[in-house]
């Protein structure tokens, strides 16, 4: 992928992987944690296939700031999901990436995620890419 930058996160969440899997690629159950703090989730569309796409609409206040919009590269229940993302509405949005998502499950049945999110050229404002999805991975921990 270049020499672009990387956001890694990992993460450990009490409900078995095929739960995980859903809270990951179900619309209705992605529009309950997904998003930065302070934005809330207008719609979830998604066609959960290699090849298919989703698209997020995010709203601050009155208005729905941006969208975030992707194809599934890969996707192996309950362990993969890989994905384009791409911004799109705002004024300098950050470059394209991919994410992927790693599901394995622990001895104890619990679910250890992986996350990478891999940009294609450096991004300036990496911190904010990893504290975004710090915060809403941790509002996933408590609902899955």
């Amino acid at each position: 992928m270049g020499n672009g930058s990387k956001v890694y996160v990992e993460r450990m969440f009490q409900c078995e992987s095929e739960a995980l899997f859903d809270w990951l690629t179900k619309p209705e159950l992605i529009a309950q944690w997904f998003g930065p703090e302070g934005f809330s989730i207008e719609k979830v569309k998604s066609t959960l296939e290699e090849g298919g796409s989703y698209q997020i609409e995010l709203r601050k206040g009155e208005n729905i700031v941006f969208e975030i919009r992707g194809k599934y590269l890969k996707l192996q229940r309950p362990q993969i999901i890989e994905f384009t993302y791409n911004y799109h509405g705002l004024e300098s949005p950050p470059p394209p990436s991919v994410v992927q998502f790693k599901i394995s499950a622990t001895e104890s049945g619990d679910s250890m995620l992986s996350m990478v999110q891999a940009f294609k050229v450096e991004t300036p404002d990496f911190a904010t890419r990893s504290k975004a999805w710090e915060y809403m991975l941790e509002r996933l921990s408590q609902l899955a």
